[in-house]
């Protein structure tokens, strides 16, 4: 058996390399011509799986390591025959914990308190359906917009239409790109929508580049930067827009699922598929194991309740340093963001841990602080 894979896929080598050939390859390096001999296609979200890819290959495997599908034609592979697996909500904590250090960043350098604010989150999926969940453990208010919930369903009290999601305090989008269906989401924040938020509103797209019409945002904050947009997936990847990402408040390069702990979750839900499916014995990688990681918040002089509580946040996960190392390469290039950068950002991404392998050393009067931080995720 022969396997040709995405490279960037944690721990790919030590899980695949047991049972098959394995020709590793950069996502977009992966064309038809490597796959003339190839039983098994591995991917992750850059390489786009279809018949101009398949139709000449003899794959009859293709799996991807990533939550998100709408880099893969599921109806070619089913009428080709072609078996498919996917990792879905591999990454949503991370993605979760992407919108809450977003928030946290936004509310230190803005000086608001984001726990007081009401959010819309639009797509409740894995995602979506996550964040609303931490959300109510923080007692924080949100409403939801997806046509694809049950209406009568645990989340029926919250469901609002768009127009209603989109005029929340923060808006949070979590949804995959689609066109030609009932509910599309291609430039779901078009221009009317967009001239539409009011100033103050924070606009968070870890979703989808295509679910926002970037031209008219840009326009919009050219025009009048009065929103708080956090931006990590682009229209035109891995070229973003030089001129919106020099207006956005965060931008980020689409790594709000890259945790360590969300690319292991999907590369082990990818591998027992993969076992699965060809009857091969699932071996237990073990190396994924961390120890626990000190945050000592005991001497922080000064800070107090929330100011501490984004202390932790930061601590677990600085977004502002993620936020400056893609407006480093946007700044010093008069033509943009080349490809090769953007994707070399995410490729060499470090090892972003998620909020439950912290534990907090906090000052002993920090009783209530303790439960929030749990109720956050961390130990």
């Amino acid at each position: 058996m022969k396997i040709v894979a995405d490279e960037n896929i944690t721990g790919l080598r030590h899980l695949f390399a047991p049972h098959a050939e394995l020709l590793m390859l950069p996502g977009r390096a992966i064309t038809e011509e490597v796959l003339h001999d190839a039983d098994v296609l591995l991917v992750r979200s850059v390489t786009r799986v279809g018949a101009s890819l398949l139709a000449h290959s003899p794959v009859k495997f293709v799996g991807t390591a990533t939550s998100g599908t709408d880099h893969i034609d599921q109806d070619y592979l089913c009428d080709a025959g072609i078996a498919f697996a996917d990792a879905a909500g591999c990454n949503a904590n991370s993605v979760v914990e992407y919108v809450i250090a977003a928030l946290s960043h936004l509310s230190l350098s803005k000086n608001f308190s984001w726990l007081e604010k009401t959010l819309g989150i639009v797509g409740a999926g894995h995602i979506g359906g996550l964040l609303a969940a931490r959300l109510e453990k923080l007692n924080m208010d949100y409403v939801i917009h997806d046509p694809l919930l049950d209406p009568a369903g645990r989340h029926a009290a919250r469901l609002v239409s768009f127009e209603q999601a989109s005029a929340q305090d923060i808006l949070t989008l979590h949804t995959p790109l689609t066109y030609d269906t009932e509910f599309p989401t291609f430039h779901m924040l078009d221009a009317g929508v967009i001239n539409n938020l009011c100033g103050g509103q924070v606009v968070i797209n870890a979703a989808r580049g295509g679910v926002i019409d970037g031209n008219a945002l840009k326009a919009r904050l050219r025009k009048k930067n009065d929103l708080l947009t956090v931006i990590d997936a682009w229209e035109n990847e891995p070229e973003p827009d030089p001129g919106l990402l020099k207006l956005v408040t965060i931008g980020t390069p689409h790594i709000a699922g890259y945790s360590y702990d969300g690319k292991l979750k999907g590369s082990l839900l990818l591998y027992e598929k993969f076992c699965r499916h060809f009857g091969l014995e699932y071996r237990d990688p073990g190396f994924y194991g961390v120890e626990d990681l000190v945050l000592d918040l005991h001497d922080e002089v000064g800070l107090h309740g929330e100011e501490l509580m984004d202390r932790a946040i930061r601590g677990a996960y600085d977004i502002g340093a993620d936020h400056a190392s893609l407006s480093a390469i946007g700044a010093n290039r008069a033509s943009g963001v080349a490809g090769g950068l953007f994707e070399g950002l995410r490729k060499n991404y470090r090892k972003r841990y998620e909020f439950y392998h912290f534990r907090p050393i906090l000052p002993a009067h920090e009783k209530n602080l303790a439960q929030l931080l749990r109720n956050l995720g961390f130990q």
